[in-house]
């Protein structure tokens, strides 16, 4: 013959069988059954816990038929805890199970219930947490040594970046195919926007707008899967480099003076050969 707590014993599963049993209507008094231990109050989802208790004697056990009592416990709705064992014949029990995934962060309550022959009987819930995940950081990027030597050169030595010249760098510690976009502070500049390979190494490669002030700056990389970096650099206030990567100014001014010259030349020829005509 099975005892009516073994066949109920046997339908506590997790899910929606846990939820039920933790919502139903109220057992016995729990007076006189002290309260369960847990391992932790803070718990994870995925991980393990361990409550134990003493006290679930049968007032029957003995008697032909009756075993020792049965012990359930459960998490409330959002907790997903449901296991069940048996007592030992001086009513004390423990019970290792796991926390669902599923589970919620914020305070919930785990009921054991002693299911004796004739009646349940509560102990007093016990009362634990899941703490709100927080994401950690990403590793801050640091610039490989396969960027480009000169940028890498002025980056590690603080040397200033003239207007135009060309910044490339490479990134790690982007997600995957992330999109990261460049800002030149203080002034905002959108300075362009790159896509992380498979590995999440971004490089990056622009040039210095021209009108950026001389000074430090700061140049952000947000990527839209929410890893960001900010690579400090300072920019000078030469215009030695245009865009082409051409010092242009030296033959501006180089052309500049030989149309002067040429100029004054054809003058002087023009005089010359006026006076000998008048000759």
């Amino acid at each position: 013959m099975t005892r009516p707590h073994a066949r109920r014993t046997a339908a506590v599963t997790l899910g929606t069988a846990a939820a039920a049993f933790f919502l139903s209507s109220p057992a016995a008094s729990a007076a006189g059954l002290p309260a369960p231990t847990v391992s932790a109050t803070e718990l994870t989802p995925g991980g393990t816990v361990t409550v134990s208790g003493t006290g679930c004697i049968d007032p029957l056990h003995g008697q032909q038929f009756v075993e020792p009592a049965g012990v359930l416990i459960a998490g409330d709705s959002g907790l997903q805890i449901s296991a069940a064992t048996q007592a030992a014949d001086d009513g004390t029990w423990s019970i290792t199970t796991s926390v669902g995934a599923a589970s919620t962060p914020g305070t919930h309550q785990i009921k054991a219930t002693c299911d004796q022959y004739t009646e349940d009987v509560d102990y007093p819930a016990i009362t634990v947490t899941i703490p709100t995940a927080t994401a950690s950081p990403a590793p801050a990027p640091k610039p490989l040594t396969t960027g480009n030597r000169a940028t890498l050169d002025k980056i590690t030595n603080n040397v200033p970046f003239a207007l135009g010249e060309r910044f490339t760098a490479s990134y790690p510690g982007f997600k995957p195919f992330e999109v990261v976009t460049l800002v030149l502070h203080s002034t905002p500049q959108n300075v362009g926007t790159f896509t992380a390979d498979a590995s999440g190494v971004v490089t990056v490669s622009f040039s210095i707008p021209a009108g950026t002030a001389a000074g430090s700056h700061s140049l952000t990389m947000s990527g839209n899967l929410g890893t960001s970096f900010a690579q400090a650099l300072t920019v000078s206030s030469s215009r030695s480099l245009a865009y082409t990567g051409t010092d242009v100014a030296p033959q501006l001014a180089v052309g500049v003076a030989l149309l002067l010259v040429g100029g004054g030349l054809t003058v002087v020829a023009r005089r010359r050969k006026a006076g000998a005509q008048q000759v």
